[in-house]
């Protein structure tokens, strides 16, 4: 698996020095995102790329500059700026096949700069892979008891198993003995490796049939379109650990794929080798890559790489190489000052009518922040009708660590809610937008 810090220390600090002028320090209080394209993204000859993100500065954004492949290729002027973030869109078109480097920094008024942010995308006829929605884990998650009996939701784990990023929304449905929910929408840039939780929105107590379908409406191209449904009886208050596909043999392999060495210390180099014969294709980083050929990874933590092999019969086979890191990389002490992006509302789904209950799971998608995440702050409000938004008893909540919370809901009642995240610098994030649903007797 490739992710953009394998373009290495050398080539990031190559970037930062044309940016800063290398001396010059970087404002941590200006701040940006690329949200579009995803990272991995596979883009037909010809086509137009769009680029889009955020950018933040207390102050306002002066401009975004778009780097194409270490080169500046553009600049947005004076984004709309809204809410402590300003938005931006840019059109670029590829000029050549195979992999683009795609990074964007940000100017606050006083022409300080924001470190950059990444994404990669690749250019070619075909796809040279595609993502994969697993179910990796179905159990039942205590939320309430009632009379000493506990109450459950359906927790559900999945992954993207694929070696690409998801490219378009998908749907997560959760069906109880018959009763098909109403379907919770995950956004794309779902990466490779990625995994998230969501929690149902129907609880029960005792045991029941719990069907989960990923992608019912196939959205999503995927490598294995077969691993996209479960069916599991749960019972609220036991473990029911979700049981794995039975593996298949392995298949004899024409060749190898190996690090030399497989243990480095951080901050230092190792190489990927693979040598193959008598199979149909090799893809590596999402590229189609010789039969033989290597790679070169500085890292400063362990990481584990996997080489696709499509034999002669088209059987596709997945090879994984781990990288064993000791110690840790030597960073400068920088004062982090950039407050971590908002997390994104995602349980209930945003309009939601839920049936009448008492309690309900808020859960939101987790952010990350170099300073890591000391908590996350939720804020609560309702109506009965009359669009006259007051706050709950309690309204904010602090102190959370995790990405759910359970509220007490009333029947009758219109809520919305918020989330924001602190980092371990005490940097406070903006505010997710209001995602609401409806309490209502049907």
């Amino acid at each position: 698996m490739l992710t953009n810090r394998l373009y290495g220390v050398v080539g990031y600090l190559m970037m930062a020095c044309l940016l800063t002028a290398c001396g010059r320090t970087t404002s941590r209080g200006t701040y940006v995102w690329i949200e579009v394209p995803v990272d991995g993204l596979h883009v037909l000859p010809g086509a137009s790329v769009q680029v889009e993100g955020h950018a933040g500065h207390a102050e306002g954004i002066e401009q975004i500059e778009v780097w194409i492949n270490g080169e500046l290729d553009g600049v947005v002027e004076s984004p709309p700026y809204a809410d402590g973030l300003a938005h931006f869109i840019y059109h670029f078109m590829p000029e050549s096949s195979g992999e683009h480097l795609i990074q964007a920094v940000a100017f606050g008024p006083d022409r300080d700069p924001s470190n950059p942010d990444s994404t990669r995308i690749f250019v070619s006829e075909e796809p040279t892979s595609r993502p994969d929605l697993a179910i990796t884990r179905v159990e039942a998650f205590v939320v309430d008891e009632l009379d000493s009996v506990p109450i459950c939701t359906t927790q559900l784990e999945l992954t993207n198993a694929g070696e690409t990023a998801v490219d378009s929304d998908f749907e997560v449905r959760f069906q109880m003995d018959g009763s098909v929910e109403a379907p919770s929408i995950l956004g794309r840039g779902l990466a490779s490796g990625a995994a998230v939780e969501i929690t149902s929105t129907t609880t029960f107590s005792e045991t029941h049939e719990i069907v989960v379908l990923l992608d019912a409406s196939n959205q999503i191209e995927e490598l294995d379109e077969d691993n996209n449904e479960v069916t599991v009886l749960l019972t609220c208050g036991e473990v029911s650990p979700l049981e794995g596909p039975t593996p298949t043999p392995e298949a004899d392999i024409t060749g190898r794929f190996w690090a030399e060495p497989a243990e480095i210390t951080a901050g230092t180099c190792t190489k990927l080798f693979w040598d193959f014969s008598n199979v149909s294709s090799i893809i590596f980083g999402g590229i189609e890559q010789e039969l033989q050929g290597e790679y070169r990874a500085c890292l400063c933590e362990d990481e584990r790489y996997t080489l696709s092999v499509t034999h002669l019969d088209g059987s596709l086979e997945k090879i994984p190489v781990d990288i064993s890191v000791t110690g840790v990389c030597a960073t400068p002490t920088v004062v982090d000052s950039t407050p971590p992006p908002a997390p994104a509302p995602q349980v209930p789904a945003n309009g939601l009518t839920l049936s009448c209950r008492s309690y309900q799971d808020l859960t939101w998608l987790p952010v990350s922040d170099p300073s890591g995440i000391s908590e996350y702050q939720v804020q609560v409000e309702r109506h009965s009708g009359d669009s006259q938004w007051a706050a709950i008893p309690g309204s904010t909540f602090t102190g959370i660590g995790g990405k759910t919370l359970n509220i007490s809901v009333e029947c009758g009642w219109y809520y919305r809610w918020r989330v924001r995240a602190i980092d371990g610098a005490d940097n406070t994030g903006s505010w997710s937008s209001w995602s609401s649903f409806i309490d209502s007797l049907g």
